[in-house]
């Protein structure tokens, strides 16, 4: 979820964000401008795979997908040590005062807390290595010859960039022409 900003002040003219975590995929808590400025995103466990928070109904529709959910982020809090950071990390940040003062720490000037509501944000795919029980924080290319599939892709802007699309070329694509 995203801190969206109300007023109409534009106290920051570009996109902001902390030096990453090592250890975890995530950017973290940074400021995002498009139309509006937004704080965030959270990055919470799925229960499902379309584990959007306005439709609960779904959860029960997809309970095989719930239960196979639940099973591995009990056992990832179990037996990885940085997965249960990251996850008490993120639990704190359902408080609004949590992201808001961690963003506080990347600009000189932030408006009022009560100038800022909670927003929904999409899902974002992350790959979860089922044998070692980690996030995988690399993208991956299987290649079963009929098909390339590039797995764990956070970034459109880097999948759709010349640079990939040239590696995926070169390295993929030319043996088979």
């Amino acid at each position: 979820m995203y801190l969206k900003y109300l007023g109409n002040n534009k106290f920051i003219g570009k996109s902001v964000y902390p030096v990453p975590l090592k250890g975890f995929p995530f950017l973290g808590i940074h400021f995002t401008i498009s139309d509006v400025i937004k704080i965030g995103p959270t990055a919470l466990p799925a229960l499902y795979r379309e584990n959007y928070f306005n439709n609960f109904a779904l959860l029960f529709k997809n309970f095989n997908e719930f239960k196979e959910s639940l099973i591995y982020n009990l056992k990832m809090l179990l037996f990885n040590k940085d997965y249960k950071k990251l996850f008490f990390r993120e639990i704190y940040n359902l408080f609004k005062s949590s992201v808001y003062n961690k963003a506080k720490k990347l600009v000189k000037e932030i408006p009022a807390i009560s100038e800022f509501n909670w927003a929904l944000s999409g899902i974002r795919a992350q790959l979860v290595n089922k044998k070692t029980l980690k996030l995988e924080d690399d993208f991956i290319i299987l290649d079963n010859g009929n098909n390339i599939h590039i797995l764990n892709a956070v970034s459109p802007a880097f999948t759709a960039s010349f640079p990939f699309t040239a590696y995926i070329v070169n390295n993929y694509l030319k043996s088979k022409i």
